[in-house]
């Protein structure tokens, strides 16, 4: 059976490590998958968006990704 794909948004200022144990409560059906904006977490080397564009269009680059797997 194929899993499904929970796509995770951190909270403002947050990261992608907020969901880390979030894999240990889900069914294991269910796949976390933490969005990491450029700026934070593992991404902190990247510059801050400067636009809600660029923040829509790296969401859903990040996600294509993810779901082509």
């Amino acid at each position: 059976m194929q899993k499904t794909k929970l796509f995770c948004f951190p909270h403002a200022g947050g990261s992608a490590f907020s969901y880390a144990k979030w894999k240990n409560y889900f069914n294991p059906y269910i796949e976390v998958v933490p969005i990491e904006l450029a700026g934070r977490g593992y991404r902190i080397e990247e510059s801050l968006h400067q636009s809600m564009e660029e923040v829509v269009n790296d969401v859903y680059n990040n996600i294509v990704m993810q779901i082509d797997d």
